[in-house]
Order: C-alpha cells, then sequence, then structure tokens
C-alpha cells in the first residue's frame, strides 16, 4: 500500500543519509563525479574520470570542467584550508565547504545520496557536477 511504500522510502532515505554523515565525519570519503553540467548543457561522465579524494585534511583527484566547447581537467592536490560541514538532521542535508588549491568547493548532500559538487576559482572556471560520495 501506499503508506507502507512511502514509509520504505523515508527509511532507505534516513539510511542514505546517515551512511553519508558518517563518511563525513570520518573525513576520509571520495567524490565520484556522475554529470557536469553549466547554463546551457549537460554530459555524462566517463566512469571515474572525475574524483576527488578527501583524506583528513589533504584532497587529491581530478575534476572535469565543461566549457562551452568541449571537456577538461582540472587537476587538485593541495592541503585543505577552512573545513566545515554542517549536517540537518531534519531535512537529512549535508553542506560541506573548504579552500584547496586556490579554489572554493562546495559539495551538497542530498537525503537520496546526490552529491551536487561547485568548484569555483574566483575567476571564468566554474565547476558543477552530480555524483555520489563513497569510502575512500
Amino acid at each position: 500500500d501506499a503508506q507502507e511504500s512511502r514509509g520504505l522510502g523515508d527509511v532507505y532515505k534516513r539510511q542514505t543519509y546517515n551512511a553519508s554523515k558518517a563518511l563525513v565525519k570520518s573525513n576520509d570519503f571520495q567524490y565520484v563525479g556522475n554529470y557536469v553540467f553549466n547554463n546551457k548543457k549537460r554530459e555524462k561522465l566517463e566512469a571515474d574520470s572525475s574524483t576527488l579524494k578527501i583524506d583528513k585534511n589533504k584532497i587529491n583527484g581530478q575534476l572535469t570542467s565543461l566549457s562551452t566547447s568541449n571537456l577538461s581537467i582540472v587537476n587538485i592536490n593541495d592541503t585543505i584550508k577552512d573545513y566545515s560541514a554542517s549536517f540537518n538532521d531534519e531535512k537529512q542535508t549535508i553542506t560541506i565547504s573548504f579552500k584547496a588549491g586556490g579554489s572554493q568547493i562546495y559539495i551538497s548532500i542530498k537525503p537520496n545520496g546526490n552529491t551536487f559538487l561547485t568548484l569555483s576559482n574566483g575567476l571564468s572556471k566554474n565547476i558543477t557536477q552530480v555524483g555520489k560520495i563513497s569510502k575512500g
């Protein structure tokens, strides 16, 4: 019945949120991008072509950027600065922000586990992706 189905969906989201929360609190996880997009188009990414490994206060990996004409790669290997993670238990969302490699990185994790990443370097290079986090 519909009520039971909705209840199971809520249980799944709560389990996903709690698993994501534990990963973020461990400060040892990786982001894997599935799609990169800008205001004009969206591209599916090759498997593991856009990953960031967060290990305590270090970040290492690469992100694929979607410029107006093609895909390009941005490599990041740096110390994380100004790390902040906040958990909204009521809405089951997680927000992470930090600086690395001259860029500001924002990660927003939704209750279903979908993870939105935005990298901004203050110039013209902005990267927006959707993917997932997993154990590093």
